[in-house]
Order: structure tokens, then C-alpha cells, then sequence
């Protein structure tokens, strides 16, 4: 918080009143919707349009949604903390043929991620990772994705909606600051609360 500002812009979900006293100076200025606001249908209507293809997510070397269950998350890896990580490795063996699909976000992460998942008894050989794509290919290509798993440490902000617009379920937990809190506001105002999960236990059944 700054003395230098006297609001900040917000929602309901993503800071509930009683959070105001406990973690900001500044005074609430509540929206009637959702406090983060974006424009990809005029930025990116060619994206929203499209469909990504089985052998164009091919030309990739990436999966596709349709031949196997394709759990993503596309945020920076330091976002990912041990407990969001390990309810990634529950969902991964719940789920027989599925996988993970990181980005080298940054690319020292990689092997530091395959070791934890053979530490929790997962073929690392299930976690996949990529490189970040152009700006101008990444929304189409994300498409290959059957569902986004959020990191709940410090939830996706721009990744998480641009999930919802190319069509991408996103499963999240709301936590108990704001950072933990995006992406249930964006369910809660896009009224997709069938993917809010209540519990940690519930975040693995959800997705």
C-alpha cells in the first residue's frame, strides 16, 4: 500500500470486505462485475474464431485434447508452490493417459519439476514442457489444452482469462488474499462456478 493512493479497484470475490482493514490501506472502490477487464474479442477475434486442429497441434509437437486428457497451466513456474504442485501430481494419477503441459517459465525449472514428480510416484515422461510461443500464435496454440489448472500460491491473471476466452475450463480454489483469489472472481462473474473448487480435495475431483 501506498499513501500516495486512496483507492483500489476491485470486486466482491476477489477482495471480500473483510479483507480491507486486514491487507490494504487503501479504500475499496467495488465494481458491479469483475475488477480485471479485458478485450480479446476485438484484439484477438481471429483466435476466438478458430479451432485448433489435430495435426496443427502436430506441427507443434504438441498433444491434443482429442486423443488424451491434456491438463496446462501457463503461468511463470515461480508462481507454483509445493502444495499446488502436489495436487497437480493427485490429479495426474487420478487420471490414467494424461499429462501436464508447463512452459520453460524459466527453463531451470524443468528438471527441479521432473524430479518432484518422480518423488511423488509420477513417470515424469507425464509432464510436458514447452517454450513460450509468439504473441500472435500463443491463444491458438493453448487451444491443444483440455483443461487449465490454476496455481493456487498466486493464481493466473492475464493466463487465467485468456483461458476462459479460446474456450479452456479453469479449475481454481479461492484463497485468502487477492493474489490467490483472480481467478474465482473470474468464475464467480463469468458464471462458470461449476469449476470453482471449495476445498483442496475438491480441486483434484473438479478437474
Amino acid at each position: 500500500a501506498l499513501e500516495q493512493f486512496d483507492y483500489i479497484l476491485t470486486d466482491r470475490v476477489v477482495t471480500p470486505p473483510e479483507h480491507q482493514y486486514r491487507c490494504f490501506q487503501e479504500a475499496f472502490a467495488v465494481l458491479p462485475r469483475m475488477y480485471m477487464v479485458t478485450s480479446h474479442q476485438y484484439s484477438h477475434q481471429q483466435v476466438l474464431a478458430s479451432q485448433l486442429s489435430l495435426d496443427e497441434a502436430a506441427q507443434h509437437s504438441l498433444p491434443h485434447h482429442s486423443q488424451q486428457v491434456v491438463f496446462a497451466n501457463f503461468n511463470h513456474l515461480q508462481k507454483v508452490g509445493p502444495a499446488t504442485f502436489g495436487l497437480w501430481m493427485a490429479t495426474l494419477s487420478a487420471v490414467s493417459n494424461s499429462l501436464l503441459w508447463l512452459l520453460r517459465f524459466p527453463s531451470e525449472a524443468e528438471a527441479h519439476l521432473k524430479a518432484a514428480a518422480v518423488r511423488a510416484g509420477v513417470d515424469p515422461a507425464r509432464l510436458l514442457f514447452t517454450d513460450k510461443f509468439p504473441s500472435d500464435k500463443h491463444l491458438t496454440l493453448k487451444q491443444a489444452a483440455s483443461v487449465v489448472l490454476d496455481s493456487l500460491e498466486y493464481n493466473g491473471h492475464v493466463s487465467g482469462l485468456d483461458a476462459l476466452w479460446v474456450g479452456l475450463p479453469l479449475v481454481t480454489v479461492p484463497g485468502d488474499n487477492m493474489a490467490r483469489r483472480c481467478g474465482a472472481s473470474f468464475l464467480v462473474h463469468h458464471e462458470l462456478t461449476p469449476m470453482l473448487a471449495r476445498t483442496k480435495e475438491d480441486y483434484v475431483a473438479v478437474s
